[in-house]
């Protein structure tokens, strides 16, 4: 009777540690499954945080892009201004030159004249 007893006593022992060694692993693949989840969920956070500093670069460059296009369309502007001034200077002093021309040639032509009244005065 020891011997059934001790054998029943070893049979209880070997499935409880088998329960237990099943547990153990169960217990090991819960933790596993855990710490993959978490992974998941940082994953995720990263590639949501990766998105969002994605869309602020963006918006940076677009705002980028216009204040460089701002700058070249007031050098565009004192450019054109300056090339308007330029010709405006130009066509003044194109227009005194022809002034200048057109008295001059007022003036020889009223010194044609008297040259001709005195002619004509000599001669009468």
């Amino acid at each position: 009777m020891d011997k059934a007893r001790m054998k029943q006593e070893l049979d209880e022992k070997k499935l409880e540690e088998e329960k237990n060694r099943v547990e153990k692993m169960h217990l090991a693949e819960l933790n596993k499954a855990q710490k993959a989840k978490e992974t998941e969920i940082e994953k995720a956070k990263q590639i949501k945080e990766i998105e969002l500093l994605k869309q602020e670069n963006e918006k940076q460059m677009h705002k980028d892009k216009l204040v460089l296009a701002e700058k070249e369309l007031q050098a565009q502007k004192e450019k054109v201004e300056k090339l308007a001034k330029t010709d405006l200077e130009k066509t003044e002093k194109m227009k005194e030159v022809e002034l200048a021309k057109i008295k001059q040639m007022k003036e020889a032509e009223s010194e044609r004249i008297e040259k001709i009244k005195e002619v004509e005065l000599e001669k009468l």
